[in-house]
């Protein structure tokens, strides 16, 4: 029986598994946007930041150490759910980076 991914996998994914996608360079991921939520329920969830403007702040991150700095804009929490999505072809695509995949 052959794993399957709970989120879709396009072609153009310049990653595949969480490892991998970690310890890629965030700029690899322009054209994605980074979606975060803090632990608190009462916490709004955050706005969808595109990459290249976390990219042209901090041009060598990696998605790794680019999740481990994502605060909560309301609370200043760290952020406990972190994906990087991209609408492609009328589909949302959702690769997790840190917590669930589903904010």
């Amino acid at each position: 029986m052959s794993a399957t991914p709970a989120f879709p996998i396009a072609p153009s994914l310049p990653c595949v598994t969480l490892v991998d996608t970690l310890d890629s360079p965030l700029a690899r991921w322009r054209g994605w946007e980074i979606r975060t939520r803090c632990a608190d329920p009462c916490c709004p969830p955050n706005r969808l930041i595109p990459v290249c403007e976390v990219v042209e702040a901090h041009d060598t991150v990696t998605v790794r150490a680019m999740a481990g700095q994502m605060r909560c804009c309301v609370c200043a929490k760290p952020a406990r759910n972190v994906a990087l999505v991209r609408d492609e072809a009328g589909a949302r695509i959702i690769q997790p980076v840190r917590g669930c995949a589903e904010l």
